[in-house]
């Protein structure tokens, strides 16, 4: 209201001056002296905003890391937020695409690629499923007894909807795509979701690396999906489950590992940063950002699983 004020006072005073001129358009002490305090208060202006009007930018890098095994690499019981949906992509992989392996030392290449195609499916899905109701979000962080969770107001909003299926027709050689597993999602869990009005949505994918790019009016954000690294074996967490601590205990040649890297960067369009929709889309932008975060970020889900461990055991990072 007070913006309101000011402008509208501002307006006045300019009025009246060029009235003032007008009245006294012979006089040439009256036109240079509007002239003068026009040119400098433009310049003033401008000097100050091209120097305190810098363009917005935030960025973030998201590890995310799988864990799978011999015989149908499917992924191993350890507690994950995106668990169930690993789950879900890779029970529908067909037995005959599976690699012919009779040494029981697993393809980390192989799980490396499925799984880079089951991640990718499951961080779209998971926008999606957030915006399936409006783009304007309002979050709250509460504590649960996982940790912490989000809680989501959805506010009434014009936007662009676009369908799960449409979105995938970007992404036409992902393995889980061709099988259609998005065809049976409910809209309410993701068939579809709202983007801001006049989004742009553009997808380069190949083999090692896709890139999502969403773009409006007032910021524009890039999702980067990488590949990273792939082992033999999974690490620490071969004792943190107890499958080393007895003679005879499976050989853990049976088990991989892949990393992949979520890389986050976003922009606010600098001619725009004081528009007062700008604040609705950054939120949408930030929203987007803390629900991978919090979804898939593997440095804070093992720093949680080495506190379960130390106080309940194995048991506790077992999704069972």
């Amino acid at each position: 209201m007070i913006k309101i004020i000011l402008i509208t006072l501002v307006a006045i005073l300019t009025s009246l001056a060029i009235i003032y001129s007008w009245y006294n358009r012979d006089s040439n002490r009256i036109i240079l002296s509007l002239l003068a305090a026009i040119s400098i208060g433009f310049l003033g202006f401008i000097t100050k905003e091209l120097i305190t009007n810098k363009k917005e930018k935030f960025s973030n890098v998201i590890p995310v890391a799988v864990f799978y095994g011999l015989p149908e690499y499917k992924p191993l019981n350890i507690e994950l937020p995106y668990l169930t949906e690993l789950s879900m992509c890779m029970q529908e992989m067909k037995k005959e695409d599976l690699p012919n392996n009779n040494k029981g030392v697993v393809d980390i290449m192989f799980g490396q690629s499925k799984y880079f195609d089951a991640i990718q499916y499951i961080i779209v899905k998971a926008i999606f499923k957030k915006f399936s109701k409006s783009w304007n979000t309002k979050e709250q962080r509460i504590p649960a007894p996982q940790g912490e969770a989000f809680t989501t107001s959805f506010m009434d909003e014009d936007g662009i909807v676009i369908t799960i299926g449409d979105f995938f027709k970007k992404m036409p050689n992902n393995y889980f795509v061709k099988l259609q597993l998005y065809k049976d999602i409910p809209e309410a869990f993701g068939g579809k979701a709202m983007f801001p009005p006049n989004t742009k949505i553009s997808i380069e994918t190949n083999d090692f690396i896709s890139l999502i790019s969403f773009n409006t009016k007032y910021i524009s954000m890039n999702l980067k999906i990488s590949r990273s690294t792939s082992s033999i074996g999974i690490g620490e967490y071969s004792k943190l489950l107890g499958l080393t601590s007895a003679p005879g205990s499976v050989s853990t040649t049976r088990f991989g590992n892949s990393m992949y890297l979520i890389e986050i960067n976003a922009e606010q369009n600098a001619w725009f940063n004081g528009h007062p929709e700008m604040k609705k889309h950054r939120s949408w932008a930030d929203s987007i950002a803390k629900q991978l975060d919090n979804d898939f970020n593997f440095e804070s889900i093992r720093e949680n699983h080495r506190k379960k461990f130390l106080l309940y055991g194995s048991s506790a990072i077992n999704d069972i």
